[in-house]
Formats: C-alpha cells, structure tokens, sequence
C-alpha cells in the first residue's frame, strides 16, 4: 500500500512537471516564431515598432507571456514542494477570479491614453505575474498551516527575489512616465513581498504568529488597497465618473475603508481591554509559578513556567501572550477552560465617536458647521491621547 502510494504521488508529480514543461515550450515557441522573422529580416527596432503598432500582436504578446508566467511559477512550485491539491486548486482559480487585477487593468487601459500597446502589454505581463505569485503564497501558507514546509523557505526566497526584480526592472521602464505611475504598477508588489515576509518569518519563529503582528500585516495590506484606489480614483476621476465603472471603483474603495475602519475598532477594543486585564490580574511571581511546574498552557500547550502567566477570576493560569491572542479573536473572552467570562469589554468606552462626530458633521452642516467641527477636532484630540497613553501603558508592562 505505501509503495503504490508513493508510486501514485510519483505519477501525478511527473504529469504535471510535463505539462508546465510542455506549457513553457508552448509559450515561448509561438513567441518566438511569430517575432523571430520580423527581428531577423528587420532588427529589434522594427519589431517592437510591429508591436506598438498592432494591437493584434500586442493582444497575443501579453496571452503568450502570461502563459509562460503562469507555468514557470507553478513548474518552480512543483518542482520545490509538489503538485497542487484538487482543493488547492480550486483556491488559487477563486483568488484569481475574484482578485480586482482585471478591473484595475480595464481602467489604466482604457483610461489612460498616452499609453499605446506595448507600454500596456509590460504593464499586463506585470501585474499578472504580480497575481500568480500571490496565488502561490496564498497556497504556501495554506501548506505552513498543515506543517508541509518542505522548501519553504527557498522557494520564498526566490519569489520575493523575482518579485523585486520585476519591481526594479518596471520602475526603470516606466522612469520617463513618473513616480505615480511607478506606484500605480507596483502595488500588487508590495503585497506579494508582504506574503513572502510573512512565511519567511513565520519559518524564523517555528510557531504560529502572534495575532498583533498578524493584524499589523493586515493593517498593510488594507492601506496599500486603499491607497491603491483612492490613486486611481483621483488619477482617472474624468473618465471614471463619466463611465459606468465608477460604481465598481467607488464600491472597491468602500470596502477597503470599512476594512480599515473595523480594523481599527477591534485593535481599539484589544488595547483596552488589554489594560484592563493587566490592571485586574498582575503577572505571577516566580515563587507563585513553581506550584504549575508540571502544568500546560491550554491555549499554546506549553509548560508554564516558560513564560508570564496571570491567574484569571476563575483559578486558571494561562500565558500572558496567549491570553492577548485570545481577548484579540474575541470580543468578550471567557476561560477556554471553564468557559466563565474573566473580563467584561468596556463598551461605553469603546464606541469611535470620531468617526459618529464625521457622520453626525455631514448630518447638521448646515446650521452646526463651525461647532461640529472644533469638537471633532477636540474628540481627536482626546482619542488620540487617550490610545497613545493606553499603549504606552501596555508596552511598560
């Protein structure tokens, strides 16, 4: 039975390496034997003049190349960590549907007008390598999650190398265009690199990460999508509102400020939340720890003693850093033991009134104005201080 299994995953290994072989051969034979003759009779000259000026070509050069990027970046995967799942699979064609590379694409092209074919095909080839690479972390981490880390950390090395690369060599192709358009193609980049950080130091840590940190990569992914939208939003606003895609565009940037502001809402709550614990149960004495010499950590599993502990109101006794992961995941946190509630959220105290001050500003602009406005200012203010007073806290302890 373990010989035909390994036999089997053998098989399915070697089938799919040829096919991404054969899908690399394919690519760049039909690339080659269309461009070849016009560069060997003409020069390299002629042949990209043939390619900004025929949108037909143009249309099977970007076909041609996101095919061959496609399949080199899953013969690089195969080859390093094995074929792909039916269920891995089907998760990397719903990311790919459901990723908003397509939108962004019909709005630069269509919209900016000083770009001809070739410019917008480097620019396609781009942002699709830019996808497939994030596909593949997506399924990296899905495999991290089941402790498959079989060259992991290579093959992250190498993504984050080739998406670096593809960064640098398209801020040197479109120097002449400006900054802004430099960002407008990079994005998706900076979020490829972002995923790759994160295996990479999730590999360094040998356990899972701690929720704070996941919720500061988080916090960069939802900024680099709003600042994302927001740039093309402004960049294309002439064409955009006179389209019917404005509806999408504006929908895009909804989402990702909503994102961003829930975020917000849940780090609020665990700051002070997190102040109320250490306020209400103090860190355990070294002395008080030696009676849970030989006990665990329900949460982490781990010995006790191997880090800060607090006793909660029920007699528990759990890791300090876990019970921070666990008031994060949720919002009224009871003993995983027990199951009895040990902190009630303070909810009067957490409610964003900046944010209900904005609406409320918008809501009475015309008689309360000027007033509406200096207590905003003075909420801020007061927020402000108030979380940079609640996180300083925190941070001493």
């Amino acid at each position: 039975m373990r010989f035909s299994a390994t036999l089997n995953t053998g098989l399915q290994a070697i089938s799919t390496l040829n096919f991404s072989l054969s899908g690399l051969v394919l690519s760049t034979f039909t690339a080659l034997a269309f461009l070849l003759p016009s560069f060997l009779s003409s020069g390299l000259s002629s042949t990209f003049f043939l390619i900004r000026s025929s949108p037909a070509v143009c249309i099977f050069m970007i076909l041609s190349i996101m095919f061959f990027c496609t399949t080199a970046t899953h013969l690089i995967f195969n080859v390093l960590h094995g074929p792909l799942s039916y269920n891995e699979s089907k998760k990397a064609y719903e990311i790919l549907m459901n990723d908003s590379m397509l939108l962004q694409f019909v709005v630069i092209s269509i919209g900016d007008s000083n770009y001809v074919g070739m410019e917008i095909a480097i620019w396609a080839t781009i942002c699709f390598y830019y996808c497939s690479c994030k596909v593949i972390c997506v399924t990296a981490k899905h495999r991290l999650a089941n402790n498959q880390v079989r060259n992991l950390k290579k093959f992250s090395f190498i993504s984050a190398f080739m998406g670096l690369m593809f960064m640098i060599g398209s801020s040197k192709f479109f120097y002449s265009a400006g900054w802004m358009m430099i960002l407008l193609v990079n994005y998706e980049g900076l979020l490829v690199l972002k995923e790759n950080f994160l295996i990479l130091y999730q590999l360094s840590l040998n356990s899972a990460i701690a929720s704070p940190t996941e919720m500061g990569f988080q916090l960069f992914e939802i900024v680099v999508n709003t600042v994302r939208w927001l740039h093309i939003a402004i960049r294309y606003s002439d064409w955009i509102l006179t389209s019917p895609i404005q509806f999408f565009v504006i929908m895009k940037v909804q989402i990702f400020a909503f994102e961003f502001i829930d975020l917000y809402r849940r780090f609020r709550n665990y700051i002070y939340s997190m102040k109320s614990f250490l306020k209400k149960y103090p860190v355990m004495s070294k002395n008080d720890l030696q009676k849970y010499c030989n006990e665990k950590c329900c949460i982490c599993l781990e010995s006790l003693p191997s880090s800060k502990c607090s006793k909660i109101s029920c007699g528990h006794v759990h890791h300090v850093k876990c019970i921070r992961t666990w008031i994060l995941n949720n919002s009224n946190p009871k003993c995983p033991l027990c199951n009895q509630e040990f902190l009630k959220p303070e909810t009067k105290n957490l409610t964003i009134s900046s944010f209900s001050s904005f609406f409320n500003y918008f809501g009475n602009r015309d008689n309360q104005a000027e007033q509406t406005s200096t207590q905003i200012e003075q909420i801020l203010r007061e927020e402000i201080g108030l979380f940079q007073e609640n996180l300083a806290d925190i941070i001493q302890q």
